[in-house]
């Protein structure tokens, strides 16, 4: 279905090219002095390409920018499919919050982790599509060659989240609570009824006694708590105590088990090396945006990506994806 849509797009951007290239050659070969080089091909100087291009004065005059703009079959296959790549972006709120999860880090931890991974990608996508653009003026459809090849070998490290921490079980969602009397299992029960507790985000403890996690200590019941340090109230919890939804009474601070930090770092490492992939494809990227239109639409065609892009991307991401 995706080359359903997507595959008309793509021919009509390499006709553009194409036909923005044998205008530019001809426009320019015409006023030229006429001369070839060994193979036969119009050698034309530098400054007479300038004057003599496709997108000349006199075009412009005649021909409205906007209207070239939205006739531009080509731009506007990029501009919505920018757009649709823009509309995921709603998703990126929720990876913090599924890091925390599935790794069992706090979120003081975890914003500094994705942090740094991301910067660490970025930079190493963009320096690596840097490189590649400087090994030769590459054709335009080598360009968009280069482009899908990223985006295609990137796709299959998005799922590095799976290869996550082993599961434990929760109170609350796998098994009832304690003493609990509902029928099925539920985060809300007469053990917590009073306490009004908030699912927003998780703050996860554990009941040693027998292994359960508890989605906060709020959920847990608890009704106490004990210091690191009684003289020092900023010392941190180190237990919460009267907890009437667990076995044990008492509970600690984090999810039960370790925090299987190997797994971590080997979902990084593939999460970050797919990022980089990824963003290695948008120097070809950008590179073909300013192909697809003359050279003095080059500005409003950038414009219009990013209006397109904001409206139809950014602004209504947050509302599809629940944020």
């Amino acid at each position: 279905m995706v080359v359903g849509i997507f595959g008309p797009c793509c021919r009509d951007i390499l006709c553009q090219l194409y036909r923005n290239a044998v205008s530019y050659s001809d426009a320019c070969c015409e006023e030229s002095t006429g001369r070839q080089d060994q193979k036969g091909y119009h050698n034309c100087s530098r400054k007479e390409k300038r004057t003599s291009s496709f997108a000349s004065g006199d075009n412009a005059r005649y021909h409205p920018v906007a209207k070239r703009i939205l006739k531009n079959k080509s731009l506007n296959c990029l501009v919505f499919g920018d757009a649709l790549v823009f509309l995921q972006i709603g998703s990126i709120s929720y990876l913090p919050k599924m890091y925390a999860i599935a790794f069992r880090l706090g979120f003081s931890e975890v914003g500094t982790v994705i942090g740094v991974s991301n910067v660490i990608a970025f930079v190493l996508g963009l320096v690596l599509g840097g490189a590649i653009m400087r090994i030769k003026d590459w054709h335009p459809k080598k360009l968009l060659l280069i482009y899908a090849v990223a985006v295609l070998v990137s796709t299959p490290f998005q799922a590095s989240l799976f290869y996550r921490c082993e599961s434990n079980v929760v109170g609350g969602v796998d098994i009832k609570y304690f003493n609990s009397t509902s029928s099925v299992p539920s985060l809300y029960d007469t053990c917590n009824e009073d306490c009004k507790c908030n699912t927003a985000f998780p703050s996860f403890v554990c009941d040693e006694s027998d292994g359960t996690t508890y989605f906060s200590q709020c959920h847990a019941g608890c009704l106490g708590g004990e210091l690191n340090d009684p003289t020092n109230p900023k010392s941190g919890i180190k237990q919460y105590t009267d907890c009437m939804c667990t076995a044990g009474k008492t509970v600690v601070p984090g999810e039960c088990g370790s925090r299987c930090q190997t797994r971590l770092y080997i979902s990084l490492a593939l999460s970050v090396f797919g990022t980089m992939i990824n963003f290695s494809g948008y120097a070809a990227h950008a590179t073909v945006y300013q192909r697809v239109v003359g050279e003095v639409d080059r500005t409003v065609a950038q414009g219009w990506r990013q209006f397109v892009t904001r409206v139809l991307g950014t602004l209504p991401a947050p509302f599809f994806s629940g944020t």
